[in-house]
């Protein structure tokens, strides 16, 4: 079960190096990133994502029984993802 509690898009300015919770691709120290503060089956969750794999999520179908982080490709929907596979 996903709870939000900062989940809607806020956007920062990374001071140190993180990995994007949808692609697992690099988000460099000084580049824009979306964050992401939640709790899913109880844990809590503080991550980072690239703002187009941010937006690649809004369009994806699955993310109601969650998702394998760097499942996608940067900036890809799931169906997108699944595409470029094939």
């Amino acid at each position: 079960m996903h709870e939000n509690i900062d989940d809607d898009g806020r956007i920062v300015t990374t001071r140190k190096p993180h990995h994007c919770e949808w692609c697992g691709g690099v988000i460099e120290a000084g580049e824009k990133a979306i964050v992401r503060v939640y709790k899913w089956e109880g844990d809590f969750h503080n991550r980072r994502m690239h703002p187009e794999c941010f937006k690649a999520m809004g369009r994806s179908e699955f993310i109601e029984g969650g998702f394998s982080p760097g499942y996608c490709k940067r900036g890809k929907s799931d169906l997108e993802s699944e595409v470029e596979d094939d």
